[in-house]
């Protein structure tokens, strides 16, 4: 008996291989090589780029349009104090008559180098302002002292901070609203320098928001220059901020 010959397959069926290797071959070449910009957004089906497939740091600044991030799509707590850029939020930035705030919003100083008298007010430059209508307003105020060395330690003085007062060298217990009180016990010309504190017995260091615009006037009275012997005290300045909250 002959043994049977393998049969060899025919031209057609080599050819149709041939056809189907080039086919998935040159597919699989474009899967991984596609032109330069031959993917654009129309190519790009809805919903087929997910957060988990960009590449970090891969969405830069100038990639977001304006306004394309809204309010909405912010996660809680994302946005921290460590993340704004420097002077990003501006005085301009803030809705004023949402957010209440106290500030300085103005001072009355007084630069006059004079003897330290008791009954004496002490001149400011600019004793007078007017508090706006709706404006809470709360003072902070300092007095410096020089003492000489003529005046013997232990040596002090006293000063009042005095709003509104009819009598400026003679105000009523409700128009004192500070007193700052000076001492040293050191030797020598020496400056020191000390805060009003709230005065017992006075009013209190603020006044409420009034209905209508109101003008106040400060002045600050002298008291007690004290050395252990000896003289040569001299007030050599004062600060009053005015703190207003709206």
């Amino acid at each position: 008996m002959k043994k049977a010959r393998p049969r060899r397959p025919s031209a057609a069926l080599v050819i149709a291989c041939i056809a189907l290797f080039v086919a998935l071959g040159g597919a699989s070449y474009a899967a991984v090589n596609l032109p330069k910009n031959s993917v654009g957004t129309k190519q790009i089906k809805k919903k087929a780029v997910k957060t988990n497939k960009l590449a970090t740091k891969a969405v830069k600044v100038g990639k977001i349009g304006p306004e394309a991030v809204k309010a909405g799509k912010i996660a809680k707590n994302a946005i921290t104090t460590n993340r704004l850029r420097k002077a990003a939020v501006t005085g301009a930035k803030i809705n004023a008559p949402t957010t209440p705030f106290g500030q300085i919003v103005s001072q009355l100083v007084g630069t006059a180098s004079v003897p330290f008298e008791s009954g004496k007010n002490y001149p400011l430059d600019t004793p007078t302002y007017t508090q706006p209508a709706g404006r809470a307003d709360q003072y902070l105020g300092e007095m410096s002292v020089k003492f000489s060395a003529g005046c013997e330690a232990p040596r002090s003085a006293a000063a009042y901070l005095v709003l509104d007062a009819a009598n400026p060298a003679k105000p009523t217990a409700p128009e004192l609203i500070g007193i700052a009180v000076v001492t040293d016990e050191g030797s020598g010309d020496v400056t020191r320098t000390a805060t009003f504190a709230p005065f017992t017995g006075g009013s209190a260091p603020w006044r409420l928001a009034p209905s209508a615009d109101t003008p106040h006037t400060f002045s600050v009275l002298m008291s007690s220059p004290n050395c252990k012997s000896g003289s040569g005290t001299t007030a050599t300045g004062a600060t009053i901020d005015l703190i207003g909250t709206k």
